[in-house]
C-alpha cells in the first residue's frame, strides 16, 4: 500500500509553506487477530448450514473502481426475433457472421457466456439438416452441440456446464432442475422442487457451484448450493435467517466462496455466516440505469457494474472483511513508515517525490517547531503548485485500523481555505485509493486563526485514523 501526501496551492493565493517535521506515522494495530486464510480457489467442504449467530464476516465500504474482473467480454453479439427463422451471431472482433437455425423452423436464443451460446430450435416438418431440440453453439469451434431432443426455455451456462429448468406441470411453480456437461453429456438431477418464476431468474451457475431457490410444502424454502466438482450439495441456506420474508429468491451471484441473492443478502461458505451489503457508495448520485450486473464475489470482494442510459459504465467493489472480535491484546507503537522523521539522509530514496520542486525534503526548517531534528518535508511553497510524496507500506493483513500522527506548521496568504493538504492510502497496482474518503485539510483548518498571513506554531501529533473497508 502507498502512503501518499499531496498538496495543492491555488493560483493567486500567494506563498504557502506546508511543513511536516518528522512524520511520526505510528500505525497502531488496534487488533491483532488475523482473518481466515481465504484463497480464491479454496475448496468448500459439505457441512450443515448453521443459524447465523454472531456474524464472522461483514461487508466493507463500497468504492468505485476502474474495472470489474467478472464482466463478460461481449465479443459475440446475438440478435434474433420471433419472426426470424435464425439467430444472427456477430463476432465484433473479426466481423464474421454465423446464422443459427434454418427454414422453415424457428430458433430462440436462451442465454450465452463467453464460451457458448444456448439456443432452442423448433421445426414441425421439412427442416433439411437440423433436428429440433436444445443446442449449445461453441464460439471457438463454430460447432453446434445437440444437448437435448426437446426445447428448453430457462437455462444458463458457465464453463462446460449448463443448468436448466423443465416445467412439466402446467400452472405450477415447481420445476425440475438439471445440469448437463456440454462435452461429456453427463447429466445430473439437482432438484424436483426448484422454484420457477417467469419474471426473475431463480437459479444460477458459477465456476464451481449451482445455486437455486428450493421450495417444498413440508419445509421452509431454502437456497441450495451444489458443488459440480464434488458432485454433492454443500449448503442449504435459510434466507429467513437474515430478514427475507416470502417471495421469490432471485438474482444469485455465485462466487468462489460467497453466494449473494436479491442484490442485498449474502452467505459466506467459508465461515458459514450471513451478512448484508450495499454495492454503491453512500455519496453516489442516482442516475438513469440501463443495465446492471448481479453483485458477485471474486477474491473476497463483491463486484458490481452499472451501465447508464448515456452509455457510460461504473464499477464498484465492496470488500468482505473479518467481523470477529479480537481475542488478543492490542498491538501498539508499531511504526510501518520507514524514515518517518527524514533524519536518515541515505534513506530519503524511500520517499518518491512528484511536482515542480527539485526536492521536497529540506534541512533548513524554521525555528520554533515542536520536535527537534534537522530535516522536514515542505509541500506547496509556490502559487499554482501541486506536489506529492509517497512511500510504499507493508500493511499486515490483521490490521483493521491505522493511526497516522505527525507535526505540521502552516504559512499561507490564503484566507478562504483554497490551499489543501491530502493524505491517502493508494493501491500500488491500480493507483486507486482504498479509502472511502481521503483525509483532506485546508490551510484554514490547519491554522489556529484567520489573518492575511495565517501561521500556526507547530501542531504536534496531529492524528488521522484510517479504517480498512
Amino acid at each position: 500500500m502507498n502512503l501518499r501526501l499531496f498538496s495543492y496551492v491555488i493560483l493567486g493565493s500567494g506563498l504557502i509553506i506546508l511543513l511536516y517535521l518528522g512524520i511520526r506515522a505510528d500505525f497502531t494495530l488496534l487488533t491483532a487477530q488475523r482473518s481466515p486464510a481465504l484463497p480464491r480457489t479454496q475448496q468448500v467442504q459439505a457441512q450443515p448450514t448453521p443459524a447465523p449467530g454472531d456474524p464472522q464476516v461483514r461487508a466493507g465500504t463500497p468504492v468505485e473502481v476502474a474495472e470489474n474482473p467478472l464482466l463478460p467480454s461481449k465479443r459475440y453479439q446475438a440478435t434474433h426475433s420471433i419472426t426470424d427463422p435464425a439467430i444472427v451471431v456477430t463476432d465484433t472482433v473479426t466481423g464474421d457472421i454465423v446464422l443459427l437455425g434454418e427454414e422453415p423452423g424457428g430458433a430462440q436464443w436462451i442465454g450465452q457466456s463467453d464460451t457458448y451460446l444456448l439456443w432452442t430450435f423448433s421445426c414441425s416438418a421439412g427442416c433439411p439438416t437440423l433436428v429440433p431440440g436444445f443446442y449449445a453453439y461453441s464460439f471457438a469451434t463454430q460447432q453446434n452441440i445437440h444437448l437435448l431432443p426437446y426445447s428448453v426455455w430457462f437455462a444458463e451456462t458457465r464453463g462446460d456446464w449448463v443448468v436448466y429448468l423443465l416445467d412439466d406441470t402446467p400452472h405450477s411453480h415447481n420445476a425440475q432442475l438439471y445440469a448437463i456437461n456440454i462435452q461429456s453429456q453427463e447429466r445430473i438431477t439437482l432438484s424436483h422442487n426448484a422454484w420457477l418464476d417467469f419474471a426473475y431468474p431463480t437459479f444460477g451457475i458459477g465456476e464451481h457451484f449451482v445455486v437455486w431457490h428450493n421450495v417444498t410444502f413440508s419445509a421452509p424454502s431454502t437456497i441450495e448450493v451444489y458443488d459440480l466438482q464434488q458432485r454433492q450439495r454443500i449448503a442449504s441456506i435459510d434466507p429467513d435467517q437474515i430478514g427475507r420474508q416470502g417471495g421469490s429468491l432471485f438474482d444469485f451471484g455465485i462466487g468462489d466462496t460467497v453466494i449473494t441473492w436479491s442484490r442485498n443478502y449474502a452467505y459466506d461458505l467459508v465461515t458459514n455466516s450471513y451478512f448484508t451489503f450495499t454495492v454503491k457508495p453512500s455519496d453516489w448520485v442516482p442516475r438513469p440505469i440501463a443495465e446492471s450486473t448481479i453483485p458477485t464475489e471474486y477474491d473476497r470482494a463483491l463486484y458490481y457494474s452499472m451501465m447508464l442510459t448515456d452509455s457510460s459504465t461504473y464499477h464498484f467493489r465492496t470488500p468482505i472483511l473479518d467481523a470477529t472480535p479480537s481475542m488478543e491484546p492490542c498491538v501498539t507503537d508499531q511504526n510501518l513508515v520507514a524514515n518517518g522523521d527524514f533524519e536518515n539522509v541515505d534513506a530519503h530514496g524511500l520517499w518518491q517525490q512528484q511536482g515542480n520542486i527539485a526536492n521536497l525534503l529540506i534541512n533548513d526548517p524554521p525555528p520554533g517547531l515542536a520536535t527537534s531534528g534537522d530535516w522536514a518535508l515542505r509541500l506547496g511553497r509556490f502559487a499554482d503548485n501541486q506536489a506529492s510524496i509517497q512511500q510504499q507500506l507493508d500493511i499486515p493483513s490483521a490490521v483493521k485500523e491505522l493511526t497516522l500522527t505527525f507535526d505540521v506548521r502552516v504559512h499561507s496568504w490564503d484566507l478562504w481555505g483554497g490551499d489543501q493538504l491530502q493524505i491517502d492510502l493508494v493501491d500500488p497496482l491500480t493507483g486507486n485509493s482504498v479509502l472511502a474518503t481521503p483525509a483532506t485539510w485546508t490551510n484554514v483548518e490547519l491554522a489556529s486563526h484567520h489573518s492575511c498571513f495565517s501561521s500556526v506554531p507547530s501542531r504536534p501529533l496531529l492524528s488521522h485514523r484510517f479504517h480498512r473497508g
